[in-house]
């Protein structure tokens, strides 16, 4: 059983990492020697700077800085990939698709895209109880190389999936709609279905909010303070949309505006997140332009489905997927 990393060492994406540099550095001395400082010495830094920048993201607290430091990591595998397609072309050493440094780069790079989280869960998961260092032969390397390279890449890009929709606090806005909407349902007047969703709106907000300072906390400030720039403004346009229907009784637009306004609040604040937040808010969107033409009857059982339905299974994806 797996026990969770202490050191840089115990992460199998730094091993395999490791590896490559080792392989690199043996490839780098079959060229010629007019290369010492030019194609062999890049290519070495670059090698080097894979397993350097895990390293010393693995040390880093803050997610915020982790990512960094694992996005760095990513740059450098596809820098060593141009260098091992410029050694081909200009017939340097074994760097045809066949030699044990080509396998592993791929290796390595199947790694790096999967950090998941840049936490304490990635050290736990990602980590052998001790490391021996391998130096492997070619025949090994050759064997071994397309496994380690996708393990690598795969680790590096979850590390870079990020969202500063919340999870968690998603879901638990998911859960006070559906009770809101079982509420309203019972009331016998459109006012005091206004005030039954009125009083969940705040309770919801507060929910998300809370999982929202949880992220701010992990130092993710960068990505929340785009997402709600960009996803405030129609939020503003549907709370003021909202008095205007108020005063004028029209209670049965209400739930079509305010889905469809959330919805292209998400889409426009998604555009800084992961794909599956303007995912979802495509879903919003379709819900409210349908919202704007039923009774609200069924208006108020398409924000049951809007803000329950789809805030709870996307927010459980994202808490599940991208963290919180």
């Amino acid at each position: 059983m797996r026990t969770p990393a202490t050191r840089f060492e115990d992460l199998v994406v730094w091993q395999k990492a490791h590896q490559f540099v080792l392989a690199a550095y043996r490839l780098s001395w079959t060229f010629p020697r007019s290369e010492t400082d030019g194609l062999s010495s890049q290519f070495r830094r670059a090698a080097v700077s894979i397993a350097a920048n895990i390293a010393e993201g693995f040390k880093k607290r803050g997610k915020a800085d982790k990512l960094h430091f694992y996005n760095m990591a990513q740059g450098s595998i596809e820098e060593s990939r141009y260098y091992l397609i410029l050694g081909k072309d200009l017939e340097y050493g074994d760097v045809s698709e066949s030699s044990p440094t080509v396998h592993l780069r791929r290796q390595n790079a199947g790694t790096a895209s999967r950090f998941p989280k840049a936490g304490n869960r990635w050290q736990s998961r990602y980590c052998l109880s001790g490391y021996t260092p391998i130096m492997a032969d070619p025949i090994g390397l050759h064997e071994h190389a397309i496994e380690n390279l996708r393990y690598i890449r795969s680790t590096m890009e979850r590390a870079g999936a990020f969202t500063a929709v919340p999870g968690w606090g998603g879901a638990a806005m998911g859960a006070i709609a559906i009770a809101a909407a079982f509420v309203a349902a019972r009331e016998q007047e459109p006012a005091g279905w206004f005030q039954v969703w009125m009083t969940a709106a705040p309770l919801g907000a507060i929910a998300g909010a809370i999982s929202v300072w949880r992220k701010i906390q992990r130092g993710a400030t960068t990505h929340i303070r785009r997402f709600f720039l960009s996803f405030s403004p129609p939020i503003v346009a549907g709370a003021l949309l909202t008095c205007s229907l108020y005063l004028r009784r029209e209670y049965s637009l209400m739930p079509g505006v305010w889905l469809a306004l959330y919805g292209t609040g998400v889409i426009t604040g998604g555009t800084f997140s992961v794909r599956i937040v303007p995912l979802m808010g495509v879903g919003f969107v379709v819900l409210g332009g349908v919202g704007l033409f039923v009774p609200l009857e069924w208006g108020n059982w398409l924000l049951a489905l809007g803000f329950g339905g789809l805030q709870i299974v996307f927010g459980l994806i994202i808490a599940r997927k991208y963290g919180g």
